[in-house]
């Protein structure tokens, strides 16, 4: 037992002859994680495809306060686990060390929070929420400044995981279940003052096909394990569109469950054209995750070009033509104006044509009964 102690111990401690090179292989690391970051920053600008970023320091420090932290269901953070009665059930208290902080959630075991609309939560925490909330931690730099929306929110990691690590301006964590929504409300009460100057917010949100789009539009969106339901893929789509502005990045990752997921990018590029799949957008998913496995995330990132402004010769040339299509409309509306003049008067004239064939008429006819009248007196 000393010497497993003793081993463990010295798990991830350098020696003297390698301390140099590691720390060399650490400092090349964290800037390709940079560059990486810029890259997809840029990318959300411009409209531009990013390439698969390189790989970056993992996410996963085991915090050294607390000897009762493990491995997550997936093996890419460490997490602490209680379980506590509350009101409404008997819930999990999960806490994950996401990039030197720590967010805190609940996840229903029994009671009513685990009446959900469809079906109930896994017993372990998606794969894709682990993924994406690995991704995120990896490029923070792109959330910064930035309004950012969560679909399908779930459980939160990866909204918290924004909020908590990122200088996000806003993070709005959407569900449309009621029951999630107060889980994510109860949730966010156990994390209170861990956002800093991020605003974190939990509303009720239905997605919707068609609709108006809003007036203060996000940066981006991110969502995960949201396309299972075939029938829900247009309004999920619907919703999006409306709600990302111009140069905004829609992220999502989702496993690939019965041909959902492929009808779904089907779909999306539709309304996305430039949408990018990958599913080696992260060495430390492909290694704690197989990618032979059902349950491996995929990424899809969704770009909305940024509108480019058109060349002087060609805004002067659009210029030219509106005031052409305004000169002939004009044309048109006088020649109307003439045309129904005429008809008018056509009218007009007609009116009083018949109105002198009546008075002749009734002349000649008064004439014929005097005429009758004067031969019937002249026969008497």
């Amino acid at each position: 037992l000393k010497l497993c102690s003793h081993v463990l111990s010295l798990r991830g401690r350098p020696c003297a002859r390698t301390s140099a090179a590691s720390m060399a292989a650490e400092t090349a690391a964290a800037a390709e994680a940079a560059a990486a970051d810029a890259d997809l920053a840029d990318a959300a600008e411009s409209g531009d495809e990013p390439g698969p970023p390189p790989p970056a320091p993992p996410p996963r420090e085991r915090p050294a306060k607390d000897a009762k932290w493990e491995l997550s269901d997936w093996g890419l953070f460490y997490r602490t686990e209680t379980r506590v009665q509350r009101e409404r059930g008997t819930y999990r208290r999960l806490t994950y060390a996401v990039a030197g902080k720590e967010v805190t959630f609940l996840k229903p075991i029994d009671g009513e929070g685990t009446n959900l609309m469809h079906g109930d939560f896994a017993r372990k925490l998606s794969p894709s929420e682990e993924a994406l909330t690995t991704w995120i931690l990896k490029h923070l730099r792109s959330f910064a400044n930035k309004r950012v929306l969560v679909l399908g929110a779930g459980l939160g990691l990866a909204g918290m995981a924004v909020a908590a690590c990122s200088e996000a301006t806003c993070v709005d964590m959407t569900d449309g279940d009621p029951e999630v929504v107060g889980t994510l409300r109860a949730s966010l009460e156990l994390n209170e003052g861990c956002f800093g100057s991020t605003t974190l917010s939990v509303q009720q949100l239905y997605w919707k096909e068609t609709g108006k789009s809003l007036d203060d539009p996000y940066d981006i969106i991110i969502a995960a394990d949201v396309v299972y339901l075939e029938e829900f893929h247009a309004a999920l789509l619907g919703t999006a569109g409306r709600s990302i502005k111009q140069g905004g990045l829609f992220v999502m990752i989702a496993s690939k469950r019965n041909g959902s997921l492929d009808k779904f990018i089907t779909l999306a590029r539709n309304s996305f054209p430039r949408t990018i799949v990958s599913d080696d957008y992260d060495a430390d998913v492909s290694k704690a995750i197989r990618r032979s496995a059902k349950c491996f995330p995929i990424m899809l990132r969704m770009l909305v070009p940024k509108a480019e402004k058109l060349p002087e010769s060609v805004l002067k040339m659009c210029e030219e033509s509106k005031h052409r299509l305004l000169e002939r409309k004009k044309e048109e509306e006088r020649i109307t104006r003439r045309e129904n003049m005429r008809r008018e008067q056509f009218q007009e004239l007609n009116g009083k044509m018949a109105a002198l064939r009546g008075v002749r008429l009734e002349a000649e006819t008064e004439a014929a009964a005097a005429t009758m009248a004067e031969e019937a007196a002249a026969a008497a």
